[in-house]
């Protein structure tokens, strides 16, 4: 039977994708019931509540948890979120409610860096009495089209950073994941250890995705996840199965109801019992105004043309507006910087090398990244 864990973490919510980071929305109340426990029927288990500053970014968020003795929600930890001059997170601070002394205490930051626009590490931090001390972070690399290539994870010893886990990304011809490896450092080397292979995709939904153990000489099946859309294309419900030695065994399934605007408002998760379905956790989600049109207030509208391009690129504007203009190549490197004047702008790409390239406007209402090929 798979395991639903309510693990209370409150997270920094953004994805990347082709090396640009975008938001994804965020509820301004997430709250998680379980049904039967510790009393029949639904019962509060958690709730996160977020703050958003003018431009609809996530800037704190507050959890809460059930305490069984008491049957009440209290304090379980805080996060505050700031952000650089790009609308791209910089450092998160998370903090744990001490009973004692009825107060948040931080316990872990974590450090943002950039090339550009393109994320390159993240760097997390434990306090130690008043100090913090360097744990262990993540790298990350990109391919030729800026999508993720490899993904890397090191620990601090005190001195330098050691290898420890890798994730290595191949994509499919429309730039979408194709295989994921996921692989452990030992004895000076990797060393495979899971695996997911996205399988099926409708347009750019993906609809069945495989996980595999290694085991020392081979992959061996393990889990399979397979996703239905509406209409719309929203996503409505994930199955989830298990190998038994033979076929993949149907084991438990998400259902989900969204709004107009594809964001979830209510996930129920339930697990097969027989040929019924049985609940077992329900989450709601709640979100502000600013949210429910967060890709217009996060983005700049602008247009490229000719792409591919081989002299010159016109960037155009659908309102004039103050915006700088940066052009990057796959690694992140700033190879054009300008203030972009008027509605519409010649940027000069002759002396660019052949390859993949991505430019980004950034104006008081953030910032958009789109790619270009120079022939």
């Amino acid at each position: 039977m798979r395991k639903f864990a309510l693990s209370f973490l409150v997270m920094l919510l953004f994805c990347s994708s082709y090396a640009q980071l975008k938001p994804i929305d965020v509820p301004e109340v997430w709250e998680t019931e379980v049904l039967d426990f510790p009393t029949p029927g639904w019962n509060l288990f958690s709730r996160v509540t977020y703050t958003f500053n003018s431009i609809c970014l996530p800037t704190e968020a507050l959890a809460e948890a059930l305490n069984v003795t008491t049957g009440t929600i209290e304090n379980a930890s805080f996060l505050e979120i700031s952000y650089n001059s790009d609308n791209l997170p910089s450092v998160s601070m998370g903090s744990n409610w001490n009973s004692t002394t009825n107060q948040f205490e931080e316990i872990i930051r974590t450090t943002y860096a950039y090339s550009g626009t393109v994320l390159q590490s993240e760097t997390y931090a434990f306090k130690v009495g008043s100090a913090w001390e360097d744990s262990n972070r993540k790298r990350y690399t990109y391919d030729s089209n800026g999508l993720y290539d490899e993904i890397f994870e090191e620990d601090w010893d005190g001195s330098s950073w050691v290898p420890n886990k890798k994730e290595t990304y191949t994509h499919n011809a429309s730039d979408l994941f194709q295989e994921i490896v996921f692989s452990e450092y030992v004895s000076g080397g990797y060393v495979n250890n899971k695996r997911e292979t996205y399988t099926s995709y409708v347009g750019d939904n993906l609809t069945e995705m495989i996980k595999d153990d290694w085991n020392g000489s081979a992959w061996e099946a393990d889990e399979k996840e397979e996703y239905n859309y509406d209409a719309s294309n929203f996503l409505v419900e994930s199955l989830y199965y298990e190998w038994d030695g033979s076929e993949y065994d149907l084991d438990a399934r998400e259902v989900r109801t969204n709004n107009a605007q594809g964001q979830p408002t209510e996930r129920v998760v339930q697990n097969r019992m027989g040929s019924t379905w049985q609940d077992e956790t329900r989450g709601t989600r709640s979100y502000p105004p600013c949210a429910l049109a967060i890709s217009e207030a996060m983005g700049v509208d602008f247009k490229m043309y000719p792409n591919p391009a081989s002299e010159q690129v016109i960037v155009t504007l659908k309102e004039q507006t103050a915006a700088t203009i940066q052009i990057v190549d796959s690694q992140g490197k700033m190879l054009y910087n300008a203030q972009f004047e008027g509605i519409s702008q010649t940027v000069p790409v002759s002396k660019l090398s052949t390859g993949i390239y991505f430019i980004t406007l950034t104006t008081d209402h953030g910032t958009t990244t789109k790619k270009m090929v120079k022939r």
